[in-house]
């Protein structure tokens, strides 16, 4: 069952991908890079500009490298806050790099999926698939939708529309809109009523199924890091640029100059103002700093002293499709990885920014006891207190304010390109929302490093290893 391949990507589509992106030189004279933000996108810019013999130091707000790669102990446990996937290894070049590294992946399959509706009892695994194959009818059907609700229409309009048409039962029907909504909202990591129907679903994907980074992607993030000149504690505040070069100023006063910068903070930091430009940005990439959206995925990491859900039923996850509208968690199985018994949960779109805005001490033990209560239900038996737990903040994080970009209404995938485009050959822009075909992903935020880096004379794939 596809269900769960990025939580809810319902078909890939096999491309021959180029190891390093093509794009066209910088004009002006490369001399001294700084690289601002240490996440997967920072980090392969710097070691490609490294490797190629070029002077770069990577200047990182956060006492730790990694960004939203950030691989974490809870209790016993050992698994990914951020980026959990390595989404597909057939011409990925995230897995063509560990290869090249000796850093290890196995793969993560979802073949058994347990589904459960909240007040009402289990869904079959052939209604699971009829429900995953009304997705990808709606996908298909998406020109007709567009056609009929304009191209201002919402995921959320797309989903009524294509429920009336289809004239399902009120079961029927509750059950498809709860779960084209999670399909989107956990995709997208957006609520269903801002995503823009017209571009739901345009990814390029992968071939090869989904892995898991052996040990986390602490490893990738080590091996990019590795001899670079990383200063932690540095967050940046203002840069100023003219024809000559350009000039980093961070918030304890320190400067750092290049003849280039590159900037690889996620699109929320941009969003919030956090880094002042001088002059300012250009009119169309300051409008598609305002046009993108940061999602909202987040994790609530349970941990226990025993895998007690095998007793109970022996699946890969859960499909929970709860009363209220939107808060459809999917609980996925991570003991064999994690090292610990251990369940995490996923939510996200619109129940997640209602949660995320109320303090962590209000709404963690709500989302949790939730999930426990969930998990009780569905596996129809009492559930042990858990021996470690942690929630995700990512939206919350000043450093982040969000987990990744989506398209809302209003967007488009042009914004994407704006916000990559760079500014006098001077200040460049990297990071998985200025790279369309993947936003969102690690491997889409690796290769918007490479392409930034090679815009500078950078290494390509072959020779950052």
């Amino acid at each position: 069952m596809e269900l769960l391949s990025r939580i809810g990507s319902f078909f890939l589509l096999l491309i021959a991908l180029g190891c390093t992106p093509e794009v066209g030189r910088v004009s002006t004279p490369v001399e001294r890079v700084v690289v601002v933000g240490a996440g997967v996108a920072g980090l392969t810019a710097a070691r490609s500009l490294d490797r190629a013999g070029i002077p770069v130091v990577v200047l990182e707000a956060r006492s730790r490298i990694g960004g939203r790669a950030s691989t974490i102990d809870v209790g016993a446990a050992r698994l990914d806050a951020g980026g959990s996937w390595l989404q597909s290894v057939v011409d990925n070049p995230v897995a063509q790099y560990m290869d090249a590294r000796g850093l290890d992946y196995v793969p993560h399959r979802y073949d058994s999926v347990l589904g459960w509706e909240e007040g009402v009892g289990p869904i079959s695994a052939a209604e699971l698939d009829e429900l995953e194959d009304r997705a990808i009818r709606m996908f298909r059907d998406k020109s007709d939708l567009l056609s009929a609700l304009g191209s201002d229409a919402s995921v959320a309009d797309g989903i009524d529309r294509f429920i009336e048409q289809k004239g399902y039962d009120e079961v029927s029907a509750r059950r498809t809109r709860a779960m084209l909504r999670g399909v989107a909202e956990l995709d997208t990591s957006g609520p269903a009523e801002v995503i823009a129907l017209d571009h739901w679903y345009e990814e390029s994907g992968l071939a090869g199924g989904d892995h898991l980074p052996v040990g986390g992607y602490r490893r990738l993030v080590e091996a990019l890091a590795e001899g670079l000149d990383i200063r932690l504690g540095q967050t940046v505040v203002s840069v100023a640029y003219d024809d000559t070069g350009a000039r980093v100023r961070t918030s304890s006063g320190d400067e750092f100059t290049g003849s280039q910068v590159i900037v690889t903070v996620p699109l929320g930091v941009l969003k919030a103002g956090a880094i002042a430009f001088t002059p300012a940005l250009p009119d169309a990439k300051r409008q598609a700093i305002d046009r993108l959206q940061m999602g909202n995925l987040e994790k609530i990491i349970l941990v226990f002293d025993q895998a007690f859900w095998l007793d109970a039923f022996d699946r890969d996850a859960l499909v929970y499709m709860a009363s209220k509208e939107g808060a459809n968690p999917v609980f996925v199985d991570f003991t064999d990885d994690a090292g610990a018994p251990t369940l995490v949960a996923f939510y996200g779109g619109g129940y997640s920014r209602t949660m995320q805005s109320m303090e962590p001490a209000t709404a963690d033990p709500i989302l949790i006891d939730d999930a426990l209560a969930a998990l009780s239900e569905a596996l129809q038996r009492s559930v042990p207190a858990p021996v470690a737990t942690h929630v995700t903040h990512w939206s919350r994080d000043p450093l982040c304010h969000g987990s990744y970009s989506f398209i809302p209404i209003g967007a488009s995938p042009a914004d994407h390109d704006a916000l990559a485009a760079p500014v006098l050959d001077r200040i460049l822009f990297a990071g998985e929302a200025t790279y369309y075909a993947y936003n969102g992903t690690i491997h889409g935020a690796f290769l918007s490093g490479l392409r930034e880096a090679s815009r500078l004379g950078g290494a390509r794939l072959e020779g950052i290893r």
